[in-house]
């Protein structure tokens, strides 16, 4: 059930937002988030706990980084390049102690070895940056004294301060990761390790990663959306959530389930949303 709602939203736009987040959020996690993040594990052991037990293990933590985040804006390259920085990082591990190393200079030689063995370019000005800028930032934690996992650097910030601006700008500060991937971390990191109610409410944009299908559905549950940049608009749509009673993690992982699992077009999209509501007002009138 979700929680109390504030009454400042619309009737109607707290029940798409519920139905969203409701229904399609979980639908996100089961169907899409743990199979890419637990890929090697069997489906009946792919559990919510199994994805924070792995990232918990700072090594585990930068694979599963590499599997699902760090190149998920590369289109159909994004499988490849994963499956390399991952064998780069089997080599790299299994002759330096990666995370107590000075810089992730090596990582990179070795993601470059793999290129060429597959007949790939290494791209080192896409590639680089978050290949070794990833690893290193895993460095950098580690060497501050906490566990070298960037999800627990997370958490702790998230149960000690109960903010995660910081962390999401040190993340958008490696090059080639940006505020999208950074959000998207955040975003899975908070709904796993169920950190939503600890964050203040001003921090809470920054798991709020706006695609596509973001836009569509602020046009009906935004008041006055004038197509605002994406930082402004992931800050109206975790004020939209958490006023309508919902978690805003899993508003966001309901829109985008929605948008590419059950409707393939905007105005599919918005006709689904007008559909919601009619449902919801005729069964509460039955």
């Amino acid at each position: 059930m979700g929680r109390v709602a504030n009454t400042d939203v619309s009737r109607e736009v707290a029940i798409v937002v519920r139905e969203i987040s409701e229904r399609y959020g979980p639908l996100y996690a089961q169907e899409l988030l743990l199979p890419r993040l637990l890929p090697h594990l069997p489906a009946s052991e792919r559990s919510e706990e199994a994805a924070r037990a792995m990232l918990c293990d700072p090594l585990e933590c930068l694979r599963g980084i590499f599997t699902e985040y760090a190149f998920a804006r590369r289109g159909k390259e994004r499988h490849d390049l994963a499956l390399m920085a991952l064998e780069a990082l089997k080599r790299t591990v299994a002759v330096i102690d990666l995370l107590a190393a000075d810089d992730a200079v090596l990582l990179w030689h070795a993601f470059e070895e793999v290129c060429m063995e597959r007949g790939k370019k290494p791209m080192e000005q896409l590639n680089r940056g978050v290949v070794q800028g990833l690893a290193e930032l895993a460095q950098e934690i580690q060497a501050a004294g906490i566990s070298g996992s960037i999800a627990l650097w997370i958490v702790d910030a998230a149960r000690n301060t109960g903010r995660i601006e910081n962390q999401f700008m040190r993340m958008v500060d490696v090059k080639g990761v940006g505020p999208k991937l950074s959000s998207l971390i955040l975003r899975d990191v908070v709904y796993l390790f169920n950190l939503e109610d600890r964050i203040e409410p001003m921090d809470r944009l920054y798991f709020q990663p706006v695609d596509r299908w973001s836009r569509v559905i602020a046009e009906f549950v935004v008041e006055d959306f004038d197509d605002a940049a994406d930082w402004i608009l992931a800050g109206k749509l975790s004020k939209i959530a958490r006023r309508s009673g919902s978690r805003g993690c899993m508003f966001n992982m309901g829109v985008t389930y929605y948008g590419t699992r059950v409707v393939h077009s905007p105005e599919e999209f918005s006709a689904g949303l007008v559909s919601m509501v009619q449902q919801a007002l005729v069964r509460e009138i039955a």
